[in-house]
């Protein structure tokens, strides 16, 4: 025996000796090392006898209540845990009154500290401040369930634990505590049915002066939208901003929808939160640290994008790591041609998803190419493996496949590897970066509108990957080309950034710097980036941007007249109308002239009265008249919009009447509108019969268009006898075709 052996065996001895007297002097229970309580309690219902038939043997049971009332923080726990652990025979007492109990059922299952608690651990490690309670549901003997019950009590020490609509009414007498978990899992509607248990719920919450969060957890099946939504009546009618959302396990990391609800956690008192299918323990983690860094962050209620930026960050890594491990696997990284063009390959799948064949083929071999030279760093390029090996194998390695169209398609077969494949490419190879932005820049600027586009908006993906770089090579020196393609490529690659929350506040600086430059490329570029998302976000960014390239005069593009239309097809009518109107007031000759000839492209869009006036400006400008008048001629005859049109010409006659010097102008339009169109002419000189006998005071507008058609009047007149046509006025005053001779394209019209 070492000397080593002989030390540690004296030492055991001692330590009998030490325990036996002890054990003679009755002081066993404070000699044995403090176990770790929630370990105990965890074990297994086997393990758990065990340790207690060992270890304790010879202690009484009233001491184990009181070693669990020390360190589990209270004697409520150290009761309630004698009652449903001990059978209630642990030192000769049982659970207070109004004390909730922990049905045995939670502590049936074999893995208790389940890996989800750890996420949820994280989670209430900030709610003690800003939190009053906490209400997580789950199903009994869940792993998950447990976990979270552990975690809040090594936070918070006391906890009420309910189960079942009995121990829910006991809530009036039982005590205040930091959290309470209310587990109804296993009946959820004898809760709700019940009046007394809504009433008494009400009671307890309405006391509660902090933020609450419910954190319900069910499996799929279990869990409806509506079950979810009968949550939101147990909580007091004075809190009424409560949100039900019924998460699913593939939306989780759904950045949208993760930022919307983040936002209304931070913003409204009460949020109802329904997880369904989160069987795995990293979903639930997941979650958990999300909201817990909203919560601990203090984000305002527009910034929660740092936290769902970080937690996009970590789902994109993750993923980025397994798609290069699965890759490598299936085909290593080496320097020969074959590899070079298989990535090469990746690549332009990815940019081109879901593009023709043809041109996935096209562009890999020019990526190659570029990948190739800067490889062998020759003069001579090797040869393409392209057509040496099958493209249905290069599909299969790639995770991609051919579609039933014609001509055949190429696309992923899931719907994020194409920017996980970009993503892998841009951050574990930073030698291909100017060599994928050289490639891509080309066929932004290409003859192919679609495939620029596409090249331009994979580059604004890039984008917020490295801003500034970008920036400085790319779409700066486009926004001020000549080219328009290369303006119009930049607008794209904009558009495509401010998509991403990274950078749309990057972009919107950066469109507001071209709007303030002296270069009106610039200035047309920052137009046409406002057509999509950022028009829609900012339309008063947009119709600034409009207003000073009509004050320049610029006509190429039709930019104006195309960024107004966009705006009215995002839903923002009122401010257009409201723009035009200054326009048309305004002392700048070029924006009047530009609001006469935008207004007959907004009339059919819009059917706002304030148009109406506006369209007087029109007659002042030879090109917008012309418009106007194709716009009466193509929309009078159509039977659904007939009647508006042609209140909408009534309107613009009458305003244009008012203003002497526009007569001529006017009675040319009228000449035009009915030059070959006879039915027209009968049309307006009948209503011009009916606004003479109604409005005499518009006697100046029914002048202009009797003199206009006093041509036709004879022709008129003839074939208004053929038919037996009545045009005097009745009793009623209305005068008009007999109702077996209209049609349905000219409806009867209500005189103004």
């Amino acid at each position: 025996m070492t000397a080593a052996e002989a030390a540690d065996a004296e030492a055991a001895d001692a330590d009998a000796a030490d325990a036996a007297e002890d054990r003679e002097d009755g002081d066993t229970f404070w000699r044995i090392p403090e176990p770790d309580w929630f370990r105990v309690l965890a074990a297994s219902n086997s393990a758990r006898q065990k340790w207690l038939d060992t270890a304790y043997s010879a202690t009484p049971s009233a001491d184990i209540v009181q070693s669990m009332s020390a360190r589990l923080g209270g004697t409520d726990v150290a009761h309630t845990i004698n009652h449903n652990y001990f059978g209630g025979h642990a030192g000769g007492s049982t659970a207070a009154e109004g004390v909730t109990t922990v049905d045995p059922a939670l502590l049936d299952a074999q893995e208790r500290l389940h890996a989800g608690g750890r996420g949820f651990d994280s989670l209430l490690s900030v709610l003690g401040s800003t939190h009053r309670l906490i209400l997580v549901t789950g199903r009994p003997g869940s792993g998950r369930f447990f976990g979270a019950m552990m975690a809040i009590h090594r936070q918070h020490g006391d906890v009420g634990i309910l189960h079942g609509h009995e121990q829910i009414l006991g809530l009036a007498t039982a005590p205040e505590a930091t959290c309470l978990l209310l587990d109804v899992s296993d009946d959820p509607d004898s809760v709700v049915v019940r009046p007394d248990v809504v009433q008494r719920l009400h009671d307890v919450l309405g006391r509660l002066d902090r933020r609450l969060v419910v954190v319900v957890g069910h499996r799929p099946e279990l869990l409806t939208a509506r079950r979810a939504a009968r949550i939101v009546r147990w909580l007091p009618p004075a809190l009424d901003d409560v949100i039900v959302r019924v998460w699913r396990a593939e939306h989780l990391f759904d950045k949208q929808v993760l930022r919307s609800d983040l936002d209304r956690i931070l913003r409204l008192p009460v949020v109802v939160t329904a997880i369904a299918g989160l069987e795995g323990p990293a979903a639930a983690a997941d979650f958990a640290r999300a909201l817990c860094r909203a919560l601990r962050d203090e984000v305002p209620p527009d910034g929660s994008a740092s936290v769902i930026a970080r937690v996009e960050a970590d789902r994109r890594r993750r993923a980025r790591d397994a798609l290069s491990l699965e890759m490598r696997r299936r085909s290593p990284l080496t320097d020969d041609t074959y590899s070079i063009y298989r990535r090469a390959f990746a690549l332009s799948c990815a940019v081109f998803d879901g593009m023709a064949e043809s041109t996935v083929v096209a562009a890999c071999g020019d990526l190659g190419r570029l990948l190739s030279a800067e490889a062998v760093r020759g003069d001579e390029l090797p040869a393409s493996p392209l057509f040496a090996a099958t493209v249905s194998e290069w599909l299969d390695e790639v995770g991609a496949r051919r579609t039933g169209s014609r001509p055949p398609t190429i696309a992923f077969r899931s719907a994020d590897r194409a920017d996980l494949t970009l993503d892998l490419a841009w951050h574990e190879h930073p030698l291909v970066r100017p060599l994928l932005v050289r490639w891509l820049t080309a066929y932004a600027i290409g003859d192919r509108p679609d495939t620029a586009e596409r090249a331009a908006q994979v580059i604004g993906k890039l984008a917020t990957y490295d801003f500034d770089d970008l920036r400085d090579d790319v779409w700066d020196a486009w926004s001020q080309d000549a080219d328009p393609q290369a303006r119009r490529a930049a607008a794209t690659v904009l558009s495509s950034a401010a998509a991403d929350d990274r950078t749309r506040d990057r972009v919107e600086d950066l469109l507001l710097t071209w709007r303030e430059s002296s270069s009106i490329e610039r200035l047309h570029t920052a137009a046409i980036a406002h057509d999509g998302i950022l028009g829609k976000a900012n339309p008063e960014g947009a119709l600034d941007c409009l207003g000073l390239l009509a004050q320049r005069g610029w006509k190429a593009d039709r930019a104006v007249p195309r960024g107004l239309i966009s705006l009215v097809h995002h839903g923002h009518t009122d401010a257009v109308v409201e723009r035009l109107a200054e326009w048309s007031a305004s002392f700048h000759p070029r924006l009047r002239r530009e609001a006469a000839r935008c207004l007959p492209l907004l009339a059919p869009y819009s059917t706002d009265a304030r148009v109406f006036p506006l369209l007087a400006a029109t007659a002042s400008d030879r090109r917008a008249a012309r418009s106007m008048v194709r716009l009466w001629r193509d929309g009078l005859a159509h039977s659904r919009a007939a009647e508006g049109r042609w209140r909408m010409l009534w309107d613009w006659v009458v305003v244009i009447s008012t203003r002497p010097d526009l007569a001529p102008q006017l009675d040319i339009a009228v000449r035009r509108l009915v030059e070959g169109r006879p039915e027209i002419r009968e049309r307006l000189l009948y209503h011009a019969r009916v606004w003479n006998h109604r409005r005499p005071d518009l006697g100046a507008a029914v002048a202009i268009v009797s003199h206009a058609l006093e041509e036709g009047n004879d022709v008129h007149g003839a074939h208004q006898s053929a038919r037996g046509r009545q045009d005097a006025p009745t009793e009623d005053g209305v005068t008009g075709p007999h109702r077996s001779d209209r049609h349905d394209q000219t409806p009867a019209v209500a005189a103004p």
